[in-house]
């Protein structure tokens, strides 16, 4: 039995989508095997990605690592995962919705 699995699934399951105010995106896994999937996925779709090993404040041992991917050029994504790129876009305008309104109280 041959099972298939979208990019956008891989992207959307169990993971935070998220960009800043440098209009950087990026995607948040907390599971290592999510973490081979992901890379797998970026790698097949030739995207190009950074991606940063982080640990959280209180994980004094560094035991349990979470990763967060950097996509450069959402553009590259447009097509091959629709869905994910929506995401991007949403989360870019409700950023500049949140730049703007923080420039509007000064």
């Amino acid at each position: 039995m041959e099972i298939k699995l979208t990019s956008d699934w891989i992207f959307l399951h169990n993971s935070e989508i998220h960009c800043n105010e440098d209009a950087e995106c990026y995607v948040t896994i907390y599971e290592e095997f999510e973490y081979y999937l992901v890379e797998l996925a970026l790698n097949t779709m030739n995207v190009k990605f950074e991606c940063q090993e982080l640990f959280a404040y209180t994980d004094i041992k560094y035991e349990k690592p979470f990763y967060r991917f950097l996509i450069f050029d959402i553009e590259e994504i447009k097509d091959s995962c629709p869905q994910l790129y929506y995401e991007f876009q949403n989360e870019l305008q409700r950023e500049a919705e949140r730049l703007l309104k923080f420039i509007n109280k000064f």
